[in-house]
């Protein structure tokens, strides 16, 4: 009995002293883990089902194409009215998600075009949100989908709505 309860005692510490590079680490320098999640050429953008097949240049100009499309026929059926005549390219900072969720992350316009068209930054941030569902950009290095930030011109125009004058109803 006593020589079982000894290997019984004995066992876990024998076990333990055997078992410890088991769980060695490995420590990994923080410049290959940056090296390895910076964006490469290898790497897949976000895209939409009709840029499927296309590469590089051709997939990121139907990418935006598509987006600026959408955006454009959401705001003309908005019938934004300015204060003054507007023609001026805006640039809008988006994100795309891990699930392909777009979101509107920043806007760059002028001063004059911010007081002339005072909610569309809000306009702007709907339509986006509203955008079909992208497939993701891919860090293929680790096979996984990852958030992307980029930058997107848009060219916006507008006219002021004239007004009505009592002879022009009749």
């Amino acid at each position: 009995m006593k020589s079982k309860i000894a290997t019984f005692l004995a066992l876990p510490l024998l076990l333990s002293t055997m078992g410890c590079h088991l769980f060695e680490s490995t420590k990994v320098p923080a410049t290959e883990i940056k090296k390895a999640s910076t964006w490469s050429d290898q790497d897949q953008h976000p895209s939409f089902p009709e840029c499927e097949g296309l590469e590089d240049d051709a997939l990121t100009d139907c990418f935006q194409q598509v987006i600026q499309t959408a955006i454009a026929e959401a705001l003309a059926a908005d019938a934004i009215v300015a204060s003054e005549p507007i023609d001026e390219e805006v640039t809008l900072a988006l994100v795309v998600d891990k699930n392909g969720a777009f979101s509107l992350d920043s806007f760059e316009a002028s001063r004059g075009l911010k007081n002339a068209l005072p909610d569309l930054e809000s306009q702007l941030g709907s339509v986006i949100e509203n955008l079909p569902q992208a497939q993701p950009a891919m860090k293929t290095n680790v096979g996984i989908p990852v958030q992307v930030r980029f930058e997107l011109p848009l060219k916006i125009s507008a006219q002021p709505q004239e007004e009505i004058t009592e002879e022009e109803e009749y």
